[in-house]
């Protein structure tokens, strides 16, 4: 008997702290709400849609669905539901398990699946062990799958998959990286992360702007660009490679177009060798490995903007993303662009 009472005090004790650490952490764990939007809590967005985004922070960023809507609407006379499921640094399997989610959960598949590949699904996977092993919650099935892949090891994908169910656990990193920095700078630093909070839930799960985070109109220099760091081939990752072909099939298996897309530059990287390699060896990389799927379309088109489109060298502003998706519109509605 008394070791029942101690169990029952343990339990206790765990379902406690449990409990306890979503109150605490949870409201300020932005990575956690990007990640749990395209894994657990999807069922919050809008299921019913003609086509769906993915990629990272530039098209979470530059792909605004009432644009596309209006669009559409204009050139066709029809309607275009979309929602915008790129998240930052969403690199390629995540890609591949947000699009498994959606398909599980969605009554009509969509027509088209809509993704850029930016440079750093070829290689290293840091964004996907920072952010989203922290904040994407896979299902059995994908962290077995993602061990068979070799994208984890067998103890990193048991981890992953009891961590983000674990709050506790799961807190212990929010603690360090988000409510200690938050305390340290006073009253402000923590009412600006729960604010930080609001703000994102309120873009990611709004049935007008779905998903897509708006950065405003601020923009950059003509002169303005990133250092460039040259294309590495011989860095290739297989394995996130790998689920390049794995999403066409899986666009196919239910009846959808995957349609691929190079993200708009500034005009200043237009002349620039080293750029034009790099875009040339992604677009012929992708092209090799989809090679054998007949559902992609990639699109071709003069992917330079003016410096007043971009917030950022590599994001677009709200005007930029304006731009862009009045061109997804039209790339939608013409199918010939094949």
């Amino acid at each position: 008997m008394r070791y029942l009472i101690g169990l029952c005090v343990l339990l206790g004790v765990l379902v406690t702290v449990n409990a306890i650490s979503v109150f605490v952490f949870e409201p300020i764990d932005t990575n956690t709400e990007i990640g749990r939007s395209i894994s657990s809590r999807m069922d919050r967005l809008g299921m019913e849609n003609d086509v769906v985004f993915f990629g990272d922070s530039r098209s979470h960023q530059g792909l605004d669905p009432r644009v596309i809507r209006r669009e559409y609407q204009d050139l066709t006379g029809e309607s275009m539901m979309s929602l915008n499921l790129a998240r930052p640094g969403q690199q390629v399997p995540v890609s591949y398990y947000a699009l498994e989610n959606y398909m599980a959960r969605a009554d009509v598949a969509p027509k088209h699946i809509v993704v850029n590949f930016s440079h750093h699904i070829m290689y290293g996977r840091e964004w996907f062990q920072a952010y989203y092993l922290h904040g994407f919650r896979p299902t059995a099935a994908q962290a077995v799958d993602a061990e068979r892949s070799g994208l984890v090891s067998l103890p990193g994908a048991v981890e992953w998959y009891l961590r983000t169910r674990l709050p506790a656990w799961h807190g212990k990193k929010t603690f360090h990286n988000n409510l200690i920095p938050a305390l340290t700078e006073g009253d402000g630093g923590l009412v600006a992360a729960l604010d930080n909070q609001r703000k994102l839930e309120a873009t990611l799960y709004d049935p007008e702007i779905r998903g897509f985070y708006p950065r405003g109109l601020a923009y950059i220099a003509a002169d303005e660009r990133n250092v460039t760091v040259p294309y590495e081939p011989a860095r290739d990752d297989a394995v996130l490679l790998s689920y390049v072909p794995r999403m066409a099939r899986l666009a196919a298996d239910h009846g959808a177009e995957l349609v691929i897309f190079e993200f708009p530059w500034p005009e200043i990287y237009r002349d620039s060798a080293v750029d034009k390699y790099s875009r040339d060896r992604l677009t012929t990389v992708l092209k090799t490995v989809l090679a054998d799927e007949e559902n992609v379309r990639f699109i071709s088109y003069d992917p330079f903007m003016p410096p007043e489109n971009f917030a950022d060298p590599l994001h677009l502003n709200s005007r930029g993303a304006e731009a862009l998706s009045r061109l997804m519109a039209g790339w939608l509605a013409r199918p010939e662009g094949r």
